[in-house]
């Protein structure tokens, strides 16, 4: 799938400019620039989905629904929906080194609901079009937040039963009573449609393609388990099990992440419908898409629902081959990425042989006992290999909170001594470019390094912390940052090892 190539890991929140967060405009065309100028041939986002409570990519209102938050003003004051002082009205002015996603969300939907006023006719046949196209998942969507602006709450279940159970006649008359706020939903995903594809064709256009990613699990408050609950195992309106992992070294009660599991018999049935039509959608959205616990294809940690941890669950066989089979044959040439990380078995390393599709590889991971797979050059070509992933420390917080073993040995093994671990960060601090270096060298056919150690950061930048609640996602860069990247440097060590 990947050629010999590399990769940076930036989500779009993170990105500089005036509203408050990344957004799909001009400062993204200027990232792709610097990604051009540094030789790296991918960028890899996060979900770029409509986040539920907590902010987190990973926990989504829809599984094909965009983030209305990354909708960009300038744009919309562009094609004529904004005037320039309602432009500068939707502009941020507190700090810029994180977001502050409440208010910023405030500003951007005070945006897009005065540039709804200004749909034309000509517009609205443009929204008209995308909504046949979408028309498996976005009515559905646009219904399911109506819902829950006009009751106040996502939790489906509390609902009116009309509304909970989908009364189709009580739901129709419901959705003529609220058409503006209906329309206004519709409106907002075509708007994030249009805006992401003009931004996904600059980037192909410059010679960087985009890896997204994909979580498995859908929110239990989404109008994907409000308008499919026969795909999941839901009995009355209640999860009967819940997703999560089992205990581990790390975390001797498991993570109980409450996601509902799939009725893989259900699914089964109507040939994987739903399954087919997310995956094509995301490889419509970017050119390769990486999914999110792939291991769960294989067999998936159930928890009984109203559990304390995730101690009280038990492996289940997922549906394997059968699923990816369907996926073959609807899409042959797909570009997916398996994030094959954490508990794995024989089982699932023969799911991954069999779909073909590459793995995943972290360097971080390497210098633990029991981890030589993670070492570089232990690596198969057919592997994407990290520095480290969003869920990862920093290069320099991983030297600085390592075991001294471990420090030692991962030191040895790029060619460094314990005085060059604390010598200054910054986008030239020698750790970070002998992590690169030694991975650059390796067979994988894609390295990826995320943004905050191309900056040389520290582990107070960690973009995710697993298991811990609150503090997340919110790391901003800066225009200062950007223009001290040594892209040089990154492009001749890309020229180097053969990955332009």
């Amino acid at each position: 799938m990947f050629n010999r190539s590399s990769g940076l890991l930036a989500h779009i929140t993170m990105l500089p400019g005036p509203y408050g967060s990344g957004t799909f405009g001009k400062e993204s065309r200027l990232f792709v620039d610097m990604l051009k100028e540094s030789g790296f041939s991918w960028w890899q986002v996060l979900p770029l989905g409509h986040p539920d409570l907590g902010d987190s990519p990973y926990t989504a209102f829809s599984a094909f629904a965009l983030n209305p938050l990354l909708a960009d003003p300038g744009l919309l004051a562009e094609w004529g929906l904004l005037t320039q002082e309602e432009e500068q009205a939707a502009r941020w002015q507190g700090q810029e080194y994180w977001v502050d996603f409440d208010a910023v969300k405030v500003l951007r939907e005070t945006a897009l609901r005065i540039a709804f006023t200004r749909v034309n006719s000509e517009i609205q046949k443009e929204i008209d079009d995308f909504t046949k196209e979408e028309s498996y998942w976005l009515p559905d969507y646009a219904l399911f937040m109506t819902l829950v602006k006009v009751m106040g709450d996502a939790d489906w279940t509390k609902w009116p039963i009309p509304y909970s159970n989908r009364d189709e006649e009580s739901l129709t008359k419901f959705r003529e009573e609220n058409l503006q706020e209906y329309s206004y939903h519709i409106f907002v995903q075509w708007v994030l449609s249009k805006q992401w594809k003009d931004l996904h064709n600059y980037a192909n256009n410059h010679s960087v393609k985009i890896l997204g990613d994909m979580p498995i699990y859908p929110s239990f408050r989404s109008a994907d388990l409000w308008s499919h609950p026969e795909l999941f195992q839901v009995e009355d309106g209640k999860l009967t099990e819940v997703a999560g992992c089992p205990p581990d070294f790390f975390n001797e009660d498991g993570q109980l992440w409450g996601n509902p599991l799939y009725n893989w018999d259900a699914m089964d049935k109507d040939s994987y419908k739903w399954w087919l039509a997310r995956i094509g959608s995301a490889l419509e959205t970017y050119d390769a898409v990486r999914i999110d616990h792939f291991r769960g294809f294989s067999a998936f940690w159930s928890i009984p629902a109203g559990s304390e941890s995730a101690k009280a669950g038990c492996w289940v066989k997922g549906p394997g081959m059968k699923l990816f089979t369907k996926v073959k044959e609807v899409y042959p040439d797909a570009n997916i990425l398996a994030e094959d990380l954490g508990s794995l078995d024989e089982d699932v390393y023969k799911l991954i042989d069999d779909t073909g599709y590459p793995g995943m590889r972290v360097m971080q991971f390497a210098f633990a006992p029991c981890n030589e797979p993670h070492l570089p050059h232990n690596y198969s070509e057919n592997v994407a290999a990290y520095t480290g992933t969003h869920d990862n420390n920093t290069i320099l917080g991983y030297f600085y909170e390592a075991p001294e073993w471990e420090r030692d040995y991962a030191l040895r093994y790029i060619g460094l001594t314990e005085k060059d671990v604390w010598t200054i960060g910054g986008p030239g601090a020698p750790l970070v470019r002998a992590v690169a270096r030694c991975l650059w060298q390796s067979k994988a056919n894609l390295t990826v390094i995320p943004y905050q150690d191309v900056a040389g950061w520290g582990r107070d930048t960690r973009f995710n912390r697993p298991g811990v609640a609150e503090g997340n996602w919110n790391i901003r860069i800066t225009w200062d940052s950007l223009n001290k990247i040594d892209r040089g440097w990154y492009w001749q060590l890309n020229k180097d090892f053969g990955r332009i």
